[in-house]
């Protein structure tokens, strides 16, 4: 499981490299993932080396089921398809299809709670980066209408 936010966090923090990260009294589009991605490597090598000894000692399966390992593979097919959808949709149009696919299909939620979750998280993290932060943020197709 530590190996797989280490994957998880890399692929963030790569695709984060690949917007402008800029600093923190001006953070670009790629400051988040990148700095996301980096914690989630530092705290997964260091959960690693902390329990080093006792990975040794289980011989358990990291998946006991095949649904298993093809959610990890969608979920982290989903990441680079995010990034690249990032700069041609825009950010609020990919965060909503990210975190309703995330919902609905990779661990199934009624449509309601999908529906929900997936407006409010995007509504939560455009008004985070682009109202609080005045991050930069890819407009996408609905540049016409937004502000930024």
């Amino acid at each position: 499981m530590t190996l797989g936010f280490m994957v998880f966090g890399a692929i963030f923090l790569i695709g984060g490299i690949h917007y402008k990260i800029g600093r923190f009294n001006s953070p670009g589009g790629g400051f988040l993932p990148f700095w996301f991605g980096l914690i989630l490597v530092t705290l997964g090598g260091a959960h690693l080396i902390s329990n080093w000894k006792e990975l040794k000692k289980k011989e358990e399966k990291f998946f006991d089921k095949r649904s298993g390992m093809k959610k990890m593979v969608f979920t982290f097919i989903s990441l680079p398809a995010y990034t690249f959808l990032l700069s041609w949709l825009g950010f609020i149009i990919t965060t909503f299809l990210f975190m309703l696919f995330l919902l609905r299909f990779i661990e199934p939620q009624k449509w309601k709670v999908v529906l929900i979750v997936s407006i409010m998280t995007t509504i939560v993290a455009y008004a985070f980066f682009v109202l609080w932060l005045r991050a930069s943020l890819p407009p996408g197709i609905l540049e016409k209408f937004l502000p930024y």
